[in-house]
């Protein structure tokens, strides 16, 4: 079951967080973004146990998809690509992303799931100075 996360249980989804990213948010990174943006989350539940979780960013005429994790135990077993696309084939609006060209394993996922590399952002990120693919689903 996928539903959208209100702001004051976002509390849920911060352990795969932290789990997932090594620069992962914090609590105070979620409720900065919510009082910046336009901000959705949406969660996919199993037996009322998260399994992954989606941030997607409004933004006016195209939706951000900014941050997707799936339980670390739950990983590689296409629960992340089966919860993004019944997440995106109801959105009314084309997704766009940027990943590190060396997170294969993110790549693998949004192509899977529909989405094509339309540009590459040279030197992107200043932590290793990888360059950002950013990919679209195109609606």
């Amino acid at each position: 079951m996928i539903i959208k996360i209100e702001q004051k249980k976002v509390h849920e989804i911060i352990e795969i967080e932290k789990d997932s990213f090594n620069d992962s948010w914090t609590l105070e990174t979620y409720q900065n973004l919510y009082e910046s943006y336009d901000t959705d989350i949406y969660a996919y539940y199993e037996d009322e146990i998260i399994i992954a979780y989606a941030v997607f960013l409004d933004m006016v005429d195209v939706y951000e998809l900014v941050r997707i994790a799936v339980k670390k135990e739950f990983r590689a077993k296409k629960y992340g690509s089966n919860f993004l696309k019944n997440l995106i084939n109801n959105f009314d609006k084309n997704v766009f992303l940027e990943v590190r060209e060396n997170n294969v394993s993110a790549i693998k996922l949004y192509e899977n799931t529909g989405f094509k590399i339309v540009n590459v952002r040279k030197k992107y990120y200043s932590d290793t100075g990888e360059n950002a693919l950013v990919m679209i689903y195109d609606r």
